[in-house]
């Protein structure tokens, strides 16, 4: 095995489009300009760690940290500003739920190549979680939901002698 992040990376793309909830595929990096109307989502690579526990004297594990972050424009009516945290946490739960449909991760050959860690407790990292708040891009007032995950990766390095 390897770290294959190309597969790693596609898996966290088609199971987060799967849930049907955002309003274009999910973009694999932070937008720097305003992302578009609609419920939009991005990912990117939060963190890469060894996880020493999970490692032998023949290969090294890795933990690798996702942040999604969903993103709707938060001005409007009253109305609208009313439907904007119900929309953003029913989407949330929807693609946590895709996740958990399959904890392995395979390549397009059908082969393991890592498992979502939600707990965190395998992976060293936290357990998914999200956070929300409020971001400004090209003047804008952008309502964000970014979700925390973990992934684990053995043997994403051979220990060579």
């Amino acid at each position: 095995m390897s770290l294959d992040v190309t597969n790693l990376a596609a898996w966290l793309r088609t199971r987060t489009d799967a849930a049907a909830v955002l309003a274009a595929p999910l973009t694999l990096f932070e937008p720097k300009s305003f992302p578009g109307d609609g419920l939009i989502g991005a990912a990117w690579l939060g963190g890469l760690r060894v996880i020493p526990r999970r490692s032998t004297l023949a290969s090294t594990c890795a933990g690798l940290t996702w942040n999604v972050r969903l993103y709707r424009n938060a001005l409007g009516s009253k109305a609208d500003a009313d439907a904007i945290d119900p929309a953003m946490l029913t989407a949330a739960v929807a693609i946590i739920n895709q996740w958990h449909s399959d904890l392995e991760i395979t390549d397009s050959g059908g082969n393991v190549i890592g498992n979502f860690d939600p707990l965190g407790g395998e992976s060293a990292g936290a357990p998914l979680s999200s956070d929300s708040g409020y971001i400004d891009i090209d003047k804008r007032l952008i309502r964000v939901l970014t979700i925390t995950c973990n992934v684990i990766v053995d043997g994403a390095w051979a220990q060579v002698r």
